[in-house]
């Protein structure tokens, strides 16, 4: 509708689908500007006796983006064993060898947590050691990275996708616009439009309650699957 090229000419399904989760994942990061606990799972993972960092073999999400809250639970078989949270920590506050499991955070009441490396290689790593084994002694509250738009029923993973999913196309009209220079005037409106949308999106989205609490509301109703009226 937008492109209006009904058969492949200038652009390859490929560079149609790229466009689009380029402009898709602009709007997640609005969103996660606007109020980023939209975006909020929670896991468990097992402590290992005497392993301080755990990684995606250990159970690490491999959707993470950023930490909000991490527990943990170090007399899991003590049933009166209650979780603490954990607070983050950079290496540099750490004043002696990481891997001594006796290390404990003097200037706090609670266990510590970093996070090291990126990708597949991050590690999650806690001050003291677990001494002992335990299942789902670890719990995590993190902010996710919704996967790319690819199969013909997916649906955009945004608040009020019947409201802001329309403007995916108007983003991603503007970039396939501008191969080869072909239309210049037209991306740029199109650009346009989909930047006053998304500022839009994120005034929209914020709610404050009586008590200053941020929140979302969230409103399910036309089909906005990724292959219908997206072009």
């Amino acid at each position: 509708m937008l492109l209006d090229e009904s058969s492949a000419a200038d652009w390859s399904v490929a560079d149609v689908d790229r466009g689009i989760n380029f402009a898709y994942h602009e709007l997640v990061s609005a969103v996660v500007e606007a109020y980023e606990d939209y975006y909020i799972k929670t896991t468990n993972l097992d402590t290992a006796a005497d392993t301080q960092e755990y990684g995606e073999a250990e159970g690490f999400p491999s959707d993470f983006f950023k930490m909000r809250r991490v527990e943990i639970n170090y007399d899991p078989a003590d049933s009166n064993s209650k979780p603490k949270r954990a607070l983050p920590i950079s290496l540099d506050e750490v004043k002696t060898d990481l891997g001594n499991e006796v290390v404990t955070v003097t200037t706090r009441s609670n266990p510590a947590y970093y996070l090291l490396g990126h990708g597949s290689n991050l590690k999650l790593g806690f001050i003291p050691i677990p001494s002992e084994d335990g299942t789902d002694a670890i719990k995590l509250w993190y902010v996710y990275t919704p996967s790319d738009l690819e199969a013909s029923n997916d649906t955009p993973d945004l608040p009020y996708p019947d409201r802001y999913a329309r403007l995916i196309p108007y983003g991603a009209a503007a970039d396939l616009l501008r191969k080869g220079q072909q239309e210049e005037v037209a991306a740029r409106q199109y650009r346009l439009e989909f930047e006053m949308g998304l500022e839009k999106m994120k005034q929209q989205l914020e709610e404050r309650k009586a008590d200053d609490v941020k929140g979302v509301t969230d409103t399910v109703g036309l089909d906005v699957a990724f292959d219908r009226n997206m072009f």
